[in-house]
């Protein structure tokens, strides 16, 4: 029988469901900070074979991914400059990189220009910013927990256009166990009056 290659993929057991509830049905590019063994890549592959996915890592043994379709940068997560010089245009940004709180934020103010227009941005392993060694830095520098705040800020901002209408972006941020998920997009909304009526109350027509 022929042996095949397999790919390490360690991840928390919730992360398959949350996924399966936000991602869309068709994806066409995809970056992963944090390439490791490459089982992650191999599992965006098997989900969305058409996709283009990306990978980057600090390890320069990552390469060897390449041999099978990824498309694989080495560098510093933290190097704005470096990420500057990647692709544009992803339906999904994962950061499973280094997973501490300077990390974690240099790359998404690098990156969350990248991403498209209803994409995902995803921060897995949060956890691992609040370990006691870093929990000092997560509250002197910027991190996860200074991420939602400044989006969810954004988000919450008095920003009408002539019309009276507030846009918003992003539209979405969820927090689970160990992973955030943040959808980019704009939603507009606008104050509006309802009239509820109690439950068995008949209105006089």
């Amino acid at each position: 029988m022929e042996s095949k290659t397999q790919f390490r993929r360690l991840k928390w057991s919730n992360y398959d469901a949350v996924y399966d509830r936000h991602l869309p049905g068709k994806i066409n590019s995809i970056l992963e900070i944090g390439v490791a063994g490459g089982g992650s890549l191999v599992w965006w592959k098997n989900r969305f074979p058409n996709a283009k996915i990306y990978g980057v890592d600090i390890d320069a043994t990552c390469k060897k991914m390449e041999q099978h379709g990824f498309s694989i940068s080495i560098g510093n997560q933290c190097d704005s400059d470096f990420l500057n010089g990647i692709a544009d245009n992803f339906d999904v940004i994962a950061d499973d990189g280094g997973h501490r709180p300077y990390q974690i934020y240099a790359s998404f103010k690098a990156l969350w220009p990248k991403l498209n227009d209803g994409g995902l941005y995803v921060i897995e392993d949060v956890q691992m910013a609040m370990k006691c060694r870093w929990r000092i830095w997560s509250k002197l520098v910027n991190g996860p927990r200074v991420i939602v705040d400044e989006l969810y800020e954004q988000m919450n901002r008095f920003v009408r256009d002539e019309d009276g209408v507030a846009e918003k972006s992003p539209a979405e941020i969820h927090l689970y166990p160990h992973i955030i998920i943040i959808r980019k997009g704009s939603i507009k909304t606008e104050v509006k009056e309802f009239l509820e009526v109690p439950t068995g109350q008949v209105v006089a027509r």
